[in-house]
Order: structure tokens, then C-alpha cells, then sequence
């Protein structure tokens, strides 16, 4: 009996020592593909004029202290960061970089680079931040971003994006931030933006969109910055919008809205900028007395013909009516402190 409990006890260390062994070999099979990764990255920016790269590939330095790559504590081996902004690096996005499975933030933002943005990064499934801002990225934005299931921030402003917005985006349920503006997105909003039950910021101003606003978008609660100047869009504003109780800035301004303003933006208790110009707004503005930290009323240049009988809310600091077709100035009118 007592053979029997030290061959139990005997394999029970092999198996542990195999089993170990195993793990500490897989450990270092995945941390080369994390160096062969980072070195297919550096194999695709054509010119590096700060020298930021210089210290990539070289032998004496583990590849975790090479300039803007960080790795976890957890997993110490593993890359779960890439900061290489304001460095005007160009050449492309190497699809490698989806080999870095450990990967929470991306930042190669304020660089040059050009190309597409890589479908291989929605199997990143850590990724939680994504900015590749002020860039020359063309193309489309790949859908297969939608499986990125735990990003908070998606910043692509200021490329040179041409295609619709993918409606896979609607699937980033913990997304907090979308920065879309500055590029030239064709096509309609998609309808499943308004899923993003989590999203703070959504910014889409300076692009070539065509179609209306998605009335889905008034679903979102959490929404406290809002914008799509200057973005071509058609149609009214959706009555929707007053259930945005968190909203501080609606900034629509320079498109082809047309309609009335809805009565239900009065209901915006948290607005502070109301941004409408340039439009064929059309019909009475609403009071928005009730409105007490609205600091910016802009509805020049539409079509609009009432002015409400007051306007008075003590925040107000900027009130611009002008090129429209005002009836005249009601009485009593009151703005007491402007």
C-alpha cells in the first residue's frame, strides 16, 4: 500500500513538472511572436525622423523597454501597450500587430501613416483603447472592429477615411468615446449607433454623409457631446433628442436640416451649448427658459420667424438669431443680464 502512495505521489510531481514545463514553453513561444510582431510593425514605417525605433531590435534589450511598448504585470512578457504618438512616422499599419493578442491600448496617433486601417485588429479582444487620430488613413473603417468587445475608445478624426461608417460599430457595447470627424464618411448613419448604451461623446462633424440623422440616436442617455457640423445631412432633427437628460453640447451646425426645432430640446436640463446655425430650421424657437445652464444659443442663418416671449435663462452669455425671418421682437421680451 504504502509502493502505491508514492507512485500516486511520483506522478503527480511528473505531471506538475510536464505540465509546468509545457506552460513556461508556451510563455516563451508567444512572447517571440510578441517581438516578431513589434518587428514587423517597425518593418513598415518607411521613415522614423526622431529616431524612435532605433532601440527596436536590439539584442541586449528585452523588447519590453523598447520605446513606446509596455507590458503587463500579470504577464510580464506580453505587449499590452503601443504608444508611439507625434513621432511623424510614415509607411503603413502592419496587420501584425493583431498578433499581440495581449493588447489593451493602440496610440499611433498625430503620425503620417498611410493605407488601410487592418481588419486583422478586430481579433484584439482586450483593446480597449484605439486612437490612430490625425493620420493619412484611407479606405474603409474595418468593420471588424465590432468585435472588439471591450473598447472604450475609438478615435479615427482627421484621416482621410472615404467609405461608410460600418454598422458593426453598434455592437461596441462599452464603447465611451467615437471620434469620426474630419475625414470624408460617405453614406448614411448607421441606425445601430444608437445601441451604444454606454457612448459619452459621439463626434461626426466634417464629413460627406447623406440621409438624416438616425432617430435611434436619441436612445443613447448616457450622451453628453454631440456633433455633426457641417456633415451634409438632411431631414429634421429628431424630437427624439429630448431624452438626452445628459447632454451639455448639440452642435448641428452647416448642414440641410429642415423642419422645426423640437419642443422637446426644451427638456435638456443639462444643456449648455446649442449649436444650430447655417441650416433651413424653420417655424418658432422654443423656450428654453427653463434650460438654466444654456450658455449658447446659436440659430443664425436658418429660416426660422418666432422668437419666444422670453429667452431668459440666467446662464445665457451668447444669443445669435440672425439672417432669419424674425417677426420682431415680442413684448415683453426679457434677457436680463446679457
Amino acid at each position: 500500500m504504502e509502493g502505491f502512495f508514492r507512485a500516486l505521489i511520483f506522478l503527480i510531481i511528473l505531471l506538475y513538472v510536464i505540465s509546468t514545463a509545457q506552460y513556461a514553453t508556451l510563455g516563451i513561444e508567444k512572447a517571440a511572436s510578441d517581438r516578431a510582431a513589434l518587428l514587423s510593425f517597425k518593418s513598415l514605417v518607411d521613415d522614423d525622423p526622431f529616431g524612435a525605433l532605433s532601440s527596436w531590435n536590439n539584442g541586449s534589450l528585452h523588447y519590453c523597454r523598447w520605446r513606446g511598448v509596455s507590458c503587463g504585470g500579470r504577464h510580464p512578457n506580453r505587449v499590452t501597450a503601443l504608444d508611439l504618438k507625434s513621432l511623424r512616422l510614415t509607411g503603413f499599419v502592419s496587420p501584425s500587430v493583431a498578433n499581440l493578442t495581449f493588447l489593451q491600448r493602440i496610440d499611433l496617433s498625430d503620425n503620417m501613416l498611410e493605407g488601410r486601417i487592418p481588419e486583422e485588429l478586430g481579433s484584439l479582444r482586450r483593446l480597449r483603447y484605439l486612437n490612430l487620430s490625425v493620420n493619412s488613413l484611407r479606405g474603409t473603417i474595418a468593420s471588424s472592429l465590432g468585435n472588439c468587445s471591450n473598447l472604450r475608445v475609438l478615435n479615427l478624426r482627421d484621416n482621410k477615411i472615404n467609405e461608410e461608417i460600418p454598422p458593426e460599430l453598434g455592437y461596441l457595447q462599452k464603447l465611451t468615446w467615437l471620434a469620426l470627424s474630419y475625414n470624408n464618411l460617405t453614406g448614411a448613419i448607421p441606425a445601430t449607433l444608437g445601441n451604444l448604451a454606454q457612448l459619452q461623446y459621439l463626434i461626426l462633424r466634417f464629413n460627406s454623409f447623406t440621409g438624416s440623422i438616425p432617430y435611434s440616436l436619441g436612445n443613447i442617455s448616457s450622451l453628453i457631446y454631440l456633433s455633426f457640423g457641417k456633415s451634409n445631412l438632411s431631414g429634421p432633427i429628431p424630437p427624439s433628442f429630448g431624452s438626452l437628460l445628459s447632454l451639455k453640447t448639440l452642435e448641428i451646425q452647416e448642414n440641410s436640416l429642415t423642419g422645426t426645432i423640437p419642443s422637446t430640446l426644451a427638456n435638456l436640463s443639462s444643456l449648455n451649448h446649442l449649436y444650430l446655425r447655417g441650416n433651413s430650421l424653420q417655424g418658432e424657437i422654443p423656450h428654453f427658459a427653463e434650460l438654466a445652464f444654456l450658455s449658447d444659443l446659436i440659430c443664425s442663418f436658418n429660416d426660422l420667424g418666432e422668437i419666444p416671449i422670453s429667452l431668459d435663462t440666467s446662464s445665457l452669455q451668447t444669443l445669435d438669431l440672425g439672417m432669419n425671418y424674425l417677426t420682431g421682437i415680442p413684448y415683453p421680451f426679457t434677457i436680463s443680464h446679457l
